[in-house]
Parts: structure tokens; sequence; C-alpha cells
């Protein structure tokens, strides 16, 4: 699809729009519906931020920097008082459980506001994936207009670009993707993954994940990002041998979502 062709119609999609309550994160497709919103129907939506537990600091950091920097109408809701029994159990429901948690909150906080349309980020290249936490959004009634539009990451992408938006196209996941399937985390193990991370990213590396087993690291960085890490092998051990891990190693299939499910 065209940039300029697809921009238009989402445009066309917002524009005199009202009610909206648009579930952002701060990635790219969260981003562009609410920067749309808030150029087409500046009075007809409320972004709302859940802040969870298991989202990186960074991460989160982002995204209010970049509503700011946009100056989107958004509110944050706080989730401490949420019940995270389930996601901690990080079995195959965990993305169900979590979506389910953020879209609750998000309706109840529409509701007090008298909003009555639940907007999310999906597009067409997510419903190719099984993520149980689309099944979350089914069941509340979320609408998608990057689905119902046809617009792709890649379009999205090229909207972020061309818009000039403040936003991240790295692809971001909560910290709880790190650890192997069925193994419990708490805020303890999720801060060293943290810390080993942004470890990663001040030495230079782009996108970087610390895969955990038990005490062992793995790390997955893009391929172009190898041979600088490996040239670094010895300073990437001790730092994160002191923050607990006790094998580091890395993979050399590199960076790729989901791998813990492999």
């Amino acid at each position: 699809m065209d940039c300029e062709d697809g921009l238009e119609r989402l445009r066309a999609w917002m524009r005199g729009r009202s009610g909206m309550a648009i579930a952002y994160s701060g990635g790219g497709d969260s981003t562009l519906l609410a920067a749309v919103a808030a150029e087409q129907a500046p009075g007809g939506y409320q972004a709302f931020y859940v802040d969870l537990p298991y989202i990186s600091r960074m991460q989160r950091r982002a995204a209010l920097e970049t509503a700011e920097a946009l100056d989107l109408d958004l509110v944050t809701l706080p989730a401490e008082n949420q019940e995270f029994e389930a996601v901690r159990r990080n079995d195959r429901g965990r993305c169900y459980h979590c979506k389910a948690i953020i879209y609750d909150m998000v309706s109840m906080a529409a509701r007090q506001r008298g909003l009555g349309t639940i907007v999310d980020g999906e597009n067409p290249g997510d419903e190719d994936d099984v993520r149980p936490g689309r099944v979350a959004a089914r069941e509340r009634g979320v609408i998608s207009p990057l689905v119902e539009l046809g617009i792709g990451r890649d379009a999205v992408e090229s909207m972020v670009k061309h818009m000039g938006l403040p936003v991240r196209l790295s692809k971001e996941s909560c910290l709880a993707t790190r650890l192997e399937p069925g193994a419990p985390w708490d805020d303890a193990l999720l801060d060293r993954i943290e810390r080993a991370e942004s470890f990663l990213h001040e030495m230079g590396v782009g996108q970087a994940r610390v895969r955990v087993s038990g005490d062992d690291a793995r790390i997955e960085v893009a391929p172009a990002d190898m041979a600088m890490l490996a040239g670094m092998g010895r300073k990437v051990h001790t730092r994160l041998r002191e923050l607990g891990f006790r094998h580091v190693s890395l993979d050399l299939k590199g960076y790729r979502s989901g791998s813990m499910w492999e």
C-alpha cells in the first residue's frame, strides 16, 4: 500500500470520530493511531497507557516521552493493584491474561469518561500470528482500524517516518518474554534482565534480548551487531556475571521474536 494513500485512508477513518479510547503502548502502531486521532479528531479521543510492572523502564520512559512530544491527550493508568498471578505463571496464556488486564483497565477508565469505543493498534500482520492477546481483544469488542484498512507493518513504518513521529520502530516486548515457558518470574529477576539489556544498549547494540534459563543468559542481537558484541565478549561476560548470571553465551541465529517457544 502506498504510504500517502494509506495515511489518507487512516485520516478519513479518524475524521470526525468521537468517544474513542486508544490503548497506547508507545510502539509504532498505537503512536500512529493516537497521532492521527489528535490531528483529525482532537476532541474525540483519549489515549490510555497502562503502566505494567513487567515493561522495562526504558520502554515506559520512551512511551511517555513520545506522548509528551506529540502533545497527546494521554492518561496513565497505574496497575499496581491488579492481580498478575496468571501472567506470572508465564505459560502460553500469559499474553491473553496481560491483554485482558490492559483492555479491562482501559474499558473501565473509558466508561468513567463517557467513551464507548476501545481502539488498538493491531495490524494485519498481527492477525497472521497465533497471539492469545488478540483473543482478549476480540472478546472485548476492541476495534482495530489498521486491520479494517489493510495497513500492515511496512506501511505503518513508512507512515511513522513520513509524519516524523518520534518513536522507536524496533520491536519491543515485555520482559517476561525473556524467560523459558513456564518459568515464573519476580521483579528482581526482571530487573536483572533489564539491567543486562540496558548495558548492551549502552555498548552500542541496537536490538537486544537477554534470554534466561535458570542462571544462564543467552544474548540475541541483530546479525549486524554480532561481530561487535563478540569483540566485547570479555566485558559483556564480566558485566552479566556481576548481575548474577552464571554462563553467558551469544546466540548465533541472532535476534528473533518468540525464540523461547522454539
